[in-house]
């Protein structure tokens, strides 16, 4: 099954059926008998089945594989027990009992036929495996011909070859791989693959070319079924896996072979992110590099002759953005491949944060558009939160500002928003850096150990999470005796171990304090917290 430029599917096979259903301007119209070939066009988007063909004799034809040039033109290749005279200029031998032929787009008329191999007007030799045209419009072929199986008598004894063939000996139960040049004119490359005394075959389609002309083949080898076995199938001793073929029956072999008969370019491109956004940059990036030029067409007026540039469009709507490559030394010299994008409307926004004395937390206050659902990080190691368009309603105030309170302790953060639409999937993110200097949590923290000894660490008895600007509290210190030694209004302020942090330095030992937190915007009643410290000298 192949696809074309224009959504036409192709499917090609063989039949025993005279009433095969016909339609369109097909080059054959109806069956010459036996079992014949057939190709056949349908619409992709509809399915409606558009034109058809059959192609063949009076006798036996199998259609193995159809393909595609760059031109959206038909090739196919198969089996033959019929007699057919080659095109004019075709490269292969007349009568032969392998056929590679090409027809056009629409299947009414034939542009070649050839035929090739060892044997006339008999039993096909090989068993076709594989088959692509490149973009330089080469032909490869690839088949196995072997005894092994029922009723089977292919062979590959005879077969022509070309001077640089990887292998230029068989013992007839092989692999062979063809070349043929553009219209089938020349042979380009042919070698044998396979062992020297085991019948090399490959059952079902485990055989790819790739558009570079490199085949990729998974074969059954070294094949005697019984003891002691065979290790004869070719391996390259650098790099092979396994080198030993360790069953007394077939094996599964690997191999690929790159043919080197020149290369083709191609313009394909992706753009990352795949999403176009307004105002935002992409990325435009070639699947492959070649030593050649790059021009850009971005479809907004703006080029670029970069191998892989950014651009940011500064209009929504959709553009067709072009890339032309040229290299003089590949066979096609020039390509080119359109892409059509859609830029949307990104959202935009800024976020500023507020901190109120006597108000818990931070206010973050956004002010964006375009956008309906954001991703909160708040950036304190907290659960990234996801907010929805129906959701974001409760983080309006009265005036229709969207804004959102956050609670930290001191610290330093940066706050990630990212805003999303989700209908063209566009984001913008904001990082918004806070410093909190108080604890916003209001939660109390009182240490249990001091050691004043002048080092800088931890010198002073400190409570944490009262906000002096907004709450009234005092501190009181006693020692064992039950003598204060401290007293404050301030807890801005902390206690040095000295009596009232002027008089004479205290031992070391355990002190007692009581804390009053008497008037809070953060509680309904005042609060009595105790507890002790031990001081360290």
């Amino acid at each position: 099954i192949k696809v074309d430029d224009s959504s036409h599917v192709f499917i090609g096979g063989g039949t025993v059926s005279s009433d095969f259903p016909m339609t369109g301007n097909g080059f054959m119209q109806k069956s010459l008998g036996n079992i014949d070939g057939y190709i056949a066009r349908f619409s992709q988007t509809t399915g409606a089945y558009q034109v058809g063909t059959y192609w063949g004799s009076v006798d036996y034809e199998q259609i193995y594989f159809i393909d595609l040039d760059i031109n959206n033109k038909v090739y196919f290749t198969g089996q033959t027990e019929g007699k057919f005279k080659r095109t004019a200029g075709s490269y292969g031998k007349d009568n032969t009992t392998q056929f590679i032929g090409r027809l056009s787009n629409d299947l009414s008329k034939e542009e070649f036929i050839t035929t090739f191999g060892n044997r006339t007007n008999s039993v096909p030799e090989l068993c076709p495996s594989a088959f692509m045209v490149d973009n330089c419009y080469n032909i490869y072929f690839s088949g196995w011909g072997s005894v092994i199986g029922v009723g089977n008598n292919g062979t590959t004894n005879g077969l022509p070859l070309t001077a640089d063939a990887h292998q230029k000996t068989t013992d007839n139960h092989d692999f062979y791989l063809i070349v043929l040049g553009k219209d089938a004119k020349s042979l380009k490359y042919a070698s044998y693959f396979g062992g020297n005394n085991s019948r090399d075959h490959v059952d079902g389609g485990t055989s790819r070319f790739d558009n570079r002309g490199i085949i990729y083949q998974s074969v059954c080898a070294s094949c005697p079924n019984s003891p002691p076995g065979l290790n004869d199938f070719p391996t390259s001793p650098a790099n092979v896996v396994f080198k030993n073929n360790v069953s007394i029956r077939c094996s599964n072999a690997s191999f690929k072979l790159d043919f080197r008969l020149g290369y083709s370019i191609d313009a394909i491109f992706t753009v990352t992110p795949e999403t176009v956004c307004l105002k935002m940059s992409n990325a435009f990036q070639p699947l492959r590099k070649y030593n050649g030029s790059y021009l850009w067409d971005f479809g907004d007026g703006d080029t670029s002759h970069q191998f892989s540039p950014n651009h940011v469009y500064k209009d929504t709507g959709t553009y067709t953005v072009t890339l032309t490559v040229v290299d003089s030394n590949s066979c096609n010299a020039r390509a080119t491949f359109n892409k059509k994008i859609r830029v949307s409307i990104a959202p935009n926004g800024a976020c500023n944060t507020k901190i109120t004395p006597c108000k818990p937390g931070v206010d973050f206050v956004f002010d964006i558009s375009n956008y309906d659902s954001i991703i909160w990080d708040f950036g304190d190691g907290s659960k990234i939160d996801r907010t929805g368009a129906s959701d974001l309603k409760k983080y309006f105030d009265g005036n229709g500002i969207l804004k959102r309170n956050y609670q930290y302790i001191a610290g330093q953060y940066e706050a990630v928003f990212v805003i999303k639409n989700r209908n063209s999937g566009c984001t913008d993110t904001l990082k918004i850096p806070v410093q909190m200097n108080t604890d916003s949590t209001h939660e109390i923290k009182i240490a249990n150990v001091f050691t004043p000894n002048g080092d800088g660490k931890n010198d002073c008895f400190r409570v944490y999470g009262i906000a002096p600007e907004c709450e009234e509290a005092e501190i009181r210190i006693f020692n064992r005796w039950g003598e204060r030694v401290y007293y404050s209004k301030d807890l801005s302020n902390c206690w040095n171990g000295k009596v009232n942090n002027t008089g004479p330095e205290l031992p070391s030992g355990t002190y007692f304090y009581q804390l009053d937190i008497i008037k809070s915007p953060f509680m309904k009643t005042p609060k009595h917290v105790a507890g002790s410290a031990n001081l360290i000298r």
